[in-house]
């Protein structure tokens, strides 16, 4: 049995880390640096993932700088500051309230995952979390179901946003996976003017 593809790493003149990883014919390359701010531990965990992908996929080139996996190294709560931005700057009134269900939602269960790496087993495993919460009544069925639908949109913008520097995935983990389940909506009592007259006599 073939040992782990666990590649290795090495660190740039600018002190980032990238990736030191073999192809499927045996050539040797290093790979684009990580972006600013990624730990040792971290490029060590994302060199491992590509380089399993390398020998899985049968790599015999290095990914292309526009390929999804050149950008395998970005974690979701970096992925996701840019998608605020992006969204702020077009003047999207929801992406204040966006940016807060990411913050408080959406990373303490995926702030270190690599966003062109998040499975759709790991979406699922965050929907069953929603319902979780929902059934011990830790939230409302809306909330989760705001917070699914900021969650799906960041990976359809990650596979298919206009914005290029956005598309770091070629496929969408949410594509297909049920949401949260929902509650009964509350329902509304009206009065006719005529009810309501005995009413307030």
């Amino acid at each position: 049995m073939p040992r782990p593809a666990t590649g290795s790493v090495v660190r740039t003149k600018d002190g980032r880390w990238r990736a030191r990883i073999t192809l499927a014919n045996g050539d040797q390359v290093r790979l684009k640096p990580f972006p600013e701010g990624t730990t040792e531990k971290r490029a060590r965990e994302r060199s491992a993932v590509l380089a399993d992908r390398a020998r899985r996929e049968g790599w015999t080139k290095p990914p292309a700088p526009d390929d999804p996996a050149s950008r395998q190294g970005e974690t979701v709560e970096q992925w996701a500051e840019r998608w605020v931005k992006d969204r702020k700057a077009k003047g999207l009134s929801a992406a204040q309230d966006d940016e807060s269900r990411i913050k408080t939602h959406i990373l303490p269960a995926s702030r270190n995952a690599a966003m062109a790496g998040v499975s759709r087993e790991q979406i699922e495993d965050f929907v069953q979390y929603l319902d979780s919460r929902v059934r011990n009544k830790k939230m409302s069925w809306r909330t989760a179901a705001h917070i699914w639908g900021v969650l799906s949109k960041m990976f359809v913008d990650a596979q298919r946003s206009k914005l290029r520097a956005l598309r770091v995935r070629k496929d969408n983990p949410t594509a297909d996976v049920l949401g949260p389940d929902r509650g009964a909506a509350k329902s509304k009592v009206y009065l006719y003017p005529s009810e309501f007259l005995k009413l307030v006599s």
